[in-house]
């Protein structure tokens, strides 16, 4: 395994913790979304969706806090 690996499991927890609005955590989101390239950003979020979703969660708007 790579640092990148670890970044983008990171940035995949840290984007459930933002959703469940643990504290700090968009500290740590906003820190990893600057380390990792958009286009894994989007698929990460986008898999973070399905996972919400699949779980009976609505699907988070991204956009705000970008």
């Amino acid at each position: 395994m790579n640092e990148d690996y670890f970044k983008e499991e990171a940035f995949y927890w840290m984007s459930l913790a933002l959703y469940f609005d643990a504290e700090d955590a968009d500290d740590f989101w906003n820190t990893l979304k600057y380390m990792i390239p958009w286009d894994v950003i989007n698929e990460i979020l986008q898999q973070v969706n399905e996972d919400l979703v699949e779980e009976g969660f609505e699907k988070p708007d991204w956009s705000s806090w970008f």
